[in-house]
């Protein structure tokens, strides 16, 4: 397995991590851990689009 296709499997799964942290911080009504799952959701973004 190419190293390259590693890294775009491990990258998609932090997308997909941070993206449903912020949908059950939503969900549940915590403001703070709303701005913090939104916060490591866009980080995972500028993370993967820097590579």
């Amino acid at each position: 397995m190419a190293i390259e296709t590693i890294f775009d499997k491990d990258y998609k799964t932090l997308l997909q991590l941070s993206y449903r942290l912020l949908e059950e911080t939503e969900r549940i009504g915590n403001p703070d851990g709303w701005l913090w799952g939104q916060s490591a959701h866009n980080l995972s973004i500028k993370l993967v689009g820097n590579l």
